[in-house]
């Protein structure tokens, strides 16, 4: 196909594949087809600026840029105020405290508008920034270490290298410095063949210690191993284990938050979190667990969805009435078919046809047969249709010939027998069954048909004892066998074979329209399995938690192992569904059992501190109770409730997180020589650097 190319509006050339002998037309209109702006008439080209109007830009952009550096001392002086009150208040939390002073400084420094009034306030800031940032932070560096070396705490220091170092760094934000965001940029160019190289040695690391497949690993945690890598952290720190549970929990429909102890299953951090939780600094934990709760119900609702759609059952009660309906609706057009088959085979005078009953008076040779079945032969002869004839070789009296509807009637009377049990029933079940076989090969092909049909529906509905219970009545009664509150149940105590049977009932068969009805049904009862789940998870009291919500306990598991090991879960929602709920299981393990020998908590503080509170206010002494509460809170201070909430990959993502911080701000040097050098020439950027020496 030939190509074509056509100056368009807009000022481009524009190339383009077309079919042979295109006009020029005809190649206009597919580029406007394809670039719809081509059509545009390209702008003017704006006009230079006079000397005039450049000195004027240039007059306008000092103005704002000291009008930006005068308010800038007033947003340094604010900001770093601020930044050491919530230092303090926050108990040395400097990520608070910083972005409460950018906050500060932000809403109190003039911003320039004109693109000449930003380049001088960019230039004059990085220049500061340079020149001061370094030696501050050096500076607060010190005045941190010197407080720790007379015996000061790490808040103490901590609040006191901040105060050097934010009194020392007023000058470049003053200055109006904002090269942070690009600073940045320019450390993640430089960072990405790092984090390249950390990605494979994380991949690597993976690979080699867990059973986890990187690809399916969720993209946070790849990022955070991935980051550990890049900085030469150790992996091998962390637990592999530690690293398969959280990935698991994280990689669910809806993520569930893990804990530290839940992570490495560590005796001493468990029994640390069970303590935590029970006092008043056990937020947190509380907190997380709750959260627990949540996202362990909503992965349940996601897998109803996805082997269920549609579905409007909301308990597991409410699948009984699909079931039992959808069987039996089937078994009522089966047995209608069959019935209207016999009255065909009965018009063409199939059911009138002779039959010889010799394979019956054969088997009642046997004396054991005989002596335990003789009324069978009885009944035949009381139906023979030929009665005195002469007898057939090897037999001691001619065998009784039966019409093919007498017959029937005999096989009904057998059917009878057999319910009586003991060893009539015995026998005449055995006689059924030679009976059956020899009505098998009678008759035309009418009465063949019709016989096929009624075998095949007394075959399901007949001889599986699950889908009679399910269709049937209870013997001389009309309540259903099976209740439809607990059809559920039954279905689920049933064997794996019988599950199966269920299946094939309500989804293979009959008409077009039992096998909607059945697997429409099949659905239900699949939704009424998973509420059966969450039931068992809630357990019988449905007690719900501090955030109102419904709990998720381990009893889940028993209901699910029982499911699991007899084979019933695939049987009930596929591979795929069934793999999706194990990898479920294993996490609702992970956070909600806790091995049996786990170390023995040391509650005494808490219990007496709440005991000492219930006397206090009992007593009247409410100051002495709020006291109390105080100390019990105080003894909690220094327990890791906050880091136990974290399980160790999150620690890795907070470490990581701190480092790239430290990166950016480190990369502000590169920002002022990049600057310098773009606006003032090499020379200007080696005597900036030598100032700062």
């Amino acid at each position: 196909m030939p190509t074509y190319e056509i100056a368009a509006p807009d000022g481009n050339k524009y190339r383009i594949e077309g079919p042979p002998g295109a006009t020029d037309d005809q190649v206009r209109a597919e580029v406007l087809k394809q670039h719809p702006t081509a059509g545009t008439a390209k702008a003017a080209a704006p006009k230079p600026d006079s000397a005039l109007t450049k000195v004027g830009k240039e007059a306008l952009g000092g103005l704002e840029a000291a009008a930006s550096t005068a308010t800038g001392i007033a947003g340094g002086l604010g900001g770093g105020l601020t930044y050491l009150g919530t230092l303090a208040a926050s108990g040395g939390d400097t990520e608070a405290a910083k972005a409460v002073q950018e906050d500060t400084q932000k809403a109190l420094t003039y911003q320039p508008k004109t693109q000449a009034g930003k380049a001088d306030v960019a230039a004059v800031g990085n220049i500061a920034n340079a020149a001061i940032e370094r030696p501050t932070e050096a500076a607060g560096d010190l005045a941190r270490r010197g407080v720790q070396a007379v015996g000061g705490s790490a808040e103490a220091a901590g609040v006191a290298g901040a105060a050097v170092k934010t009194g020392l760094q007023a000058l470049p934000y003053v200055a109006g410095y904002r090269g942070a965001g690009a600073a940045a940029r320019g450390a993640e160019t430089a960072a990405g063949a790092a984090e390249t190289a950390g990605e494979a040695a994380a991949r690597a690391h993976v690979t080699r210690t867990t059973s986890l497949d990187w690809n399916s690993v969720p993209p946070a945690i790849k990022r955070t191993l991935s980051g550990m890598a890049a900085r030469g952290e150790d992996l091998g720190r962390l637990d592999p284990k530690a690293i398969e549970r959280v990935a698991r929990a994280q990689s669910l429909d809806v993520p569930v938050p893990i804990t530290r102890g839940q992570a490495t299953r560590d005796l001493a951090n468990i029994t640390e979190e069970e303590q935590l939780r029970r006092s008043n600094v056990g937020g947190p934990l509380r907190a997380k667990m709750s959260e627990q709760d949540t996202a362990l119900h909503r992965n349940l609702a996601a897998v109803r969805e996805q082997v269920a759609p549609g579905s409007k059952v909301t308990s597991s009660a409410d699948a009984g009435l699909p079931v039992q309906t959808a069987a039996r609706r089937k078994l009522q057009v089966m047995k209608g078919q069959s019935t209207r088959l016999y009255e065909e085979a009965r018009k063409a005078g199939d059911l009138e046809a002779p039959v010889s009953t010799d394979p019956i008076m054969t088997w009642l040779q046997d004396p054991a047969n005989k002596a335990n079945a003789g009324w069978v032969e009885q009944r035949l002869r009381a139906y023979d249709a030929h009665p005195g004839g002469k007898p057939q070789p090897g037999q001691p009296t001619t065998a009784p010939i039966l019409t093919i509807n007498n017959l029937e009637r005999v096989r009904q009377e057998l059917n009878a027998a057999t319910q009586e049990g003991g060893t009539k029933g015995h026998y005449a079940g055995q006689a059924k069954a030679v009976l059956d076989q020899l009505l098998d090969n009678s008759g035309g092909d009418a009465y063949k048909k019709a016989r096929a049909s009624w075998r095949e529906w007394n075959q399901e509905f007949g001889r599986q004892r699950a889908i009679r219970d399910l269709t049937s009545e209870k013997a001389g009664m009309t309540d259903r066998r099976i209740a439809l509150e607990g059809t559920t149940d039954y279905v689920l105590k049933s064997s794996r074979e019988s599950l199966e049977e269920i299946k094939a009932t309500l989804t293979k068969g009959g008409t077009e329209k039992t096998r909607a009805r059945g697997e429409k049904a099949w659905r239900d009862l699949q939704a009424g399995v998973v509420q059966k789940l969450r039931e068992e998870a809630a357990g019988k009291r449905a007690i719900r938690n501090e955030a109102d919500a419904e709990q998720f306990n381990a009893s889940f598991l028993d209901r699910f192992h029982e499911l699991d090991r007899s084979g019933k879960l695939e049987v009930l929602f596929g591979d795929k569904a069934a793999a999706k709920l194990r990898k479920f299981a294993d996490t609702v393990h992970d956070v909600r059992t806790t091995p049996a020998d786990r170390v023995a908590g040391p509650n005494t503080a808490t219990r007496l501190a709440a005991l000492m509170e219930t006397f206090a206010h009992s007593t009247g002494l409410s100051f002495v109770a709020r006291g109390v509460r105080k100390v019990g809170e105080k003894i909690h201070e220094g327990v890791r409730e906050e880091e136990l909430a974290r399980n160790p990959l999150e620690d890795a993502a907070a470490t990581g997180a701190r480092a790239d911080r430290a990166e950016a701000r480190g990369a502000r040097a590169g920002r002022l020589t990049r600057t310098l050098k773009e606006r003032y020439g090499a020379g200007s950027v080696v005597q900036s650097t030598q100032d700062q020496q």
